[in-house]
């Protein structure tokens, strides 16, 4: 599951990336580039709580 979410971290970066540099796209770029951390995190927060630690 872990890296299941890290490709959709991956997968939103890489999106960021490719919407194009100009003004109208700059709130869905940063948009989608904050999210690719979030997604991250979010993943390492799930993976940690499904985990049974001894």
């Amino acid at each position: 599951m872990l890296w299941i979410g890290l490709l959709v971290a991956l997968i939103v970066l890489i999106a960021s990336w490719a919407v194009p540099h100009q003004v109208r796209y700059a709130a869905r770029r940063v948009g989608l580039a904050l999210a690719a951390p979030a997604t991250a995190v979010v993943t390492f927060v799930a993976f940690m709580a499904l985990v049974d630690w001894p």
